[in-house]
């Protein structure tokens, strides 16, 4: 997933509903994220829910992209096996069909991630690494350091 914007709140990302990501956070809504810099020995991991928020945002979202994402869109084959070749040769469908404006496809679907759990991690020499994590009681966020 690439998450496509962060606010004080949740974590937004956009994909098809019929999408395997669209599929599975509508089937089972918990959903975790992880962000991993092995140059610097950091990482944090983002558990939480994940909510369509409706056609009116999918749209707005769907707007703000460039052209090619927008086309790239229109290409978009849930689950299906492809090619190289038959993709590049199929990318230039998009283009042709919607010279103008490019409308924003029924299924596209922007999600927000609400954080229920944020632990981040720090690598230490001695593999005594430095855990952690917050959890959300109510409103209220708990921190607590992490065995290793």
């Amino acid at each position: 997933m690439i998450v496509k914007d962060i606010d004080d709140e949740r974590l937004y990302f956009a994909t098809p509903s019929d999408s395997r990501k669209g599929r599975e956070s509508t089937a089972n809504p918990n959903v975790s994220a992880h962000f991993h810099w092995p140059a610097v020995g950091r990482q944090v991991r983002i558990v939480g829910t994940a909510t369509g928020l409706g056609h009116a945002a999918s749209e707005a979202d769907f707007a703000e992209r460039g052209r090619g994402p927008r086309l790239a869109a229109h290409l978009h084959r849930p689950g299906s096996p492809a090619d190289r070749a038959g993709a590049l040769a199929e990318s230039e469908r998009p283009g042709t069909v919607h010279a103008g404006g490019v409308p924003c496809p029924p299924s596209w679907t922007l999600y927000a991630v609400t954080p229920t759990e944020v632990e981040f991690w720090e690598a230490s020499a001695d593999r005594v690494h430095h855990r952690v994590a917050y959890r959300a009681e109510g409103t209220v966020w708990r921190h607590e350091l992490l065995w290793p």
